[in-house]
């Protein structure tokens, strides 16, 4: 065996060797991607247009296959969709009256993407379980 596939076969041994994300790292990961994507959507990229769904739900099922166990992905999906439900009307919001008298209907929408985020992570999780057994 030479001294290339050794090193190769020792660094792989290492990486699986290494403990997933935290649970707290993954959700402040998803809230931080959920900030992000909906101040872009409404400031940004596809502003006005129902294409902000797409990049929004391959995001939840890419956070869903990444989170493990399955019930992560609840979490880590109900996070991101909140945050990006929350910060997206936020960013957007074009209104005479402050904007401190809009937080709380805009935080009770917020549990509506909180829904879809979760509905998102969980088919994401889902479908990498699926994936994974084809496989084997």
């Amino acid at each position: 065996m030479g001294v290339l596939q050794e090193s190769t076969e020792t660094a792989g041994r290492r990486l699986e060797a290494q403990a997933p994300p935290s649970a707290g790292r993954r959700f402040a990961l998803a809230l931080a991607i959920g900030v992000a994507l909906g101040v872009v959507g409404a400031r940004v990229v596809f502003v006005g247009s129902w294409l902000n769904l797409i990049p929004w739900g391959v995001a939840g099922l890419l956070l869903g296959a990444w989170s493990r166990p399955w019930w992560s992905a609840t979490l880590v999906g109900a996070a991101y969709g909140f945050a990006l439900a929350f910060s997206f009307m936020v960013a957007g919001y074009r209104g005479s009256l402050s904007l401190t008298t809009r937080l709380v209907p805009f935080a009770v929408l917020g549990f509506v993407g909180a829904v879809g985020g979760l509905m998102a992570a969980i088919t994401g999780a889902a479908a990498f379980a699926i994936i994974a057994r084809l496989r084997r």
